[in-house]
């Protein structure tokens, strides 16, 4: 098993890793393919870490943005979104909020208020949003 980086840049890259370890494991004899795959997972890995430089975002608000777009695709609005979101979460996150059930509530009620906009924009259903919602939640523990 791939050990999981705190970055979300390895996070979105982590499923195509262990794909390829299993494939290394099964003692395939296409050690081409294996090669190439990698050598692509490296160059994918490089392109994410470039756009999020040029974006100039950290790892909270980079997460968040792969996220989205894995669900709805590439748009700028996202982008837009995502800062729109992180600046009112930078003024409500303090050292040791996670631990704090008022702060986390609050949080929660942002992040909840912030996708309820996708659902008219990208038509979502009532499931996907809370989908949507755990992996925000998730995310801004992990990275914010």
């Amino acid at each position: 098993m791939v050990e999981r980086q705190k970055s979300p840049v390895y996070e979105s890259l982590v499923d195509r890793v262990e794909r390829l370890l299993k494939l290394w494991k099964e003692k395939t004899k296409d050690f081409e393919k294996i090669y190439k795959e990698g050598l692509n997972i490296i160059k994918q890995m490089e392109i994410l870490e470039k756009r999020q430089k040029e974006l100039g975002f950290d790892k909270m608000q980079y997460s968040l943005l792969l996220l989205l777009e894995k669900r709805f695709g590439k748009d700028d609005l996202l982008i837009e979104d995502v800062k729109e979101l992180s600046s009112i979460i930078e003024e409500v996150i303090f050292p040791g909020w996670i631990s704090q059930p008022t702060a986390r509530k609050n949080i929660e009620r942002i992040l909840r208020k912030f996708i309820r906009k996708y659902i008219k924009r990208y038509n979502l259903k009532l499931e996907d949003l809370e989908e949507i919602y755990g992996r925000l939640v998730d995310y801004v523990r992990e990275y914010a």
